[in-house]
């Protein structure tokens, strides 16, 4: 079924929480046919490619949500590629920022270079830096480990959460709390 040129009357302006069984249907043939191209072209970068399911998976998410204006649009792969490309490129700029104001904050990078030590080597270290200070203070070991697989080694909520015996939403709760306790104590990470 093709979803160019929907019927009028299957389109509920109201958003995804009214849909009809119909749109219902819509959307998921729009999920089935358009899901492979995009992860494919996720996993085509290499900043994004371990998160390119999640990236994707938001995307359909916003789709979702957005279900009136996505179906009212003559080129609804094009919205959905560009709505991709947007969050990569967030993403992208996101997860720069993260590493360059952590490393910053760093006085020896080397202390974190073994992650599957990180906890042991970060308190055992004598010349902690401040930053690694207020996050071994603050924060649990198993926050500080999710802290080092997501935001310094860029591992995507889902391998970690999986690693650590988590949901994907406990882990991306945690990292946003994490995040802004940081923020609170240093405005510029």
């Amino acid at each position: 079924m093709s979803t160019r040129g929907m019927r009028s009357d299957a389109v509920n302006k109201g958003g995804a929480n009214s849909m009809t069984s119909e749109q219902r249907e819509i959307f998921s043939e729009i999920y089935i046919d358009n899901w492979p191209k995009l992860l494919r072209y996720a996993k085509a970068n290499k900043w994004c490619a371990g998160v390119a399911e999640e990236l994707v998976q938001d995307t359909f998410h916003d789709a979702w949500s957005k279900f009136g204006e996505l179906s009212d649009h003559e080129n609804i792969g094009g919205w959905l590629m560009l709505t991709l490309k947007n969050k990569m490129r967030n993403y992208i700029r996101s997860r720069q920022r993260d590493v360059k104001l952590f490393a910053e904050y760093l006085d020896r990078p080397e202390d974190i270079a073994a992650p599957d030590n990180f906890v042991n080597k970060i308190i055992t270290v004598n010349a902690l830096s401040t930053i690694q200070k207020f996050i071994c203070d603050n924060f649990k070991d198993d926050d500080v480990v999710l802290f080092q697989r997501v935001i310094v080694d860029g591992k995507s909520h889902k391998d970690a959460a999986e690693e650590l015996g988590i949901t994907v939403w406990a882990s991306q709760k945690r990292i946003e709390r994490m995040r802004k306790k940081i923020k609170e104590e240093f405005p510029d990470f």
